[in-house]
């Protein structure tokens, strides 16, 4: 089920970008390189970016991170497919974003005095809806998704959600309060989420009166 394949290779306005899903960090490629760079995908095309790589330390950089990819062969030919979204590329604004921040829902086991969400009288998604969404992100070539919330662990689904984003390829990261059990981040863990964020607003004090009596000591004793 894997949508993915080591890398994302997406055109912008600005060029294009290179994410690496190993290190999860990305290049910006500029306009001059990704011009040859997208056509080195024939004889002629690898010969020209071959050329310009002894001249632009840029193209030979982001030649050695596709070869070490197997995105790009020795002869700089370049092997793995340009993702070019179906809409124009605007001025000024990026084709897809980087990474999603999917509100998984609005719920939540605190009451917390910053937190505008509780406040919205919005409907979750369905699973069925959340799985459209991810299929909407593979078409754009998203390759991060954060669920948040709420408290996505309140969500009875979360699990299923989590599995079919990893199926996916997706870089999955996960935020929470922390005031969740043992047993959910130990599965977490096992399910193979690449980052999970908590919530820690400052010292014990300043987060008690953020957060609640007590939620500083129940978080440090994750």
């Amino acid at each position: 089920m894997k949508q993915f394949g080591d890398i994302v290779l997406r055109e912008e306005y600005f060029g294009g970008f290179l994410y690496r899903f190993d290190d999860r960090k990305y290049t910006v490629i500029k306009p001059a390189v990704w011009k040859d760079l997208k056509n080195a995908n024939t004889p002629d095309g690898a010969k020209r970016y071959k050329a310009m790589c002894l001249t632009e330390t840029e193209a030979e950089n982001i030649a050695n991170e596709l070869m070490r990819h197997q995105a790009m062969n020795g002869d700089y030919r370049l092997l793995f497919p340009v993702h070019q979204q179906e809409y124009p590329l605007r001025e000024g604004i990026l084709s897809a974003p980087f990474r999603c921040y999917l509100h998984s829902n609005f719920d939540c086991n605190l009451n917390c005095v910053h937190c505008a969400t509780s406040c919205n009288n919005i409907t979750a998604m369905t699973t069925a809806q959340i799985f459209k969404v991810f299929d909407i992100l593979i078409r754009h070539q998203v390759p991060e998704i954060v669920l948040t919330g709420g408290e996505p662990a309140i969500r009875k689904d979360i699990m299923q959600v989590i599995d079919r984003a990893s199926e996916m390829g997706f870089v999955v990261k996960v935020n929470t309060n922390g005031l969740v059990s043992k047993a959910y981040l130990d599965c977490l863990e096992r399910n193979g989420i690449d980052e999970l964020y908590f919530s820690l607003d400052g010292n014990r004090d300043f987060h008690d009166r953020a957060r609640g009596q007590g939620s500083f000591e129940r978080l440090i004793q994750k």
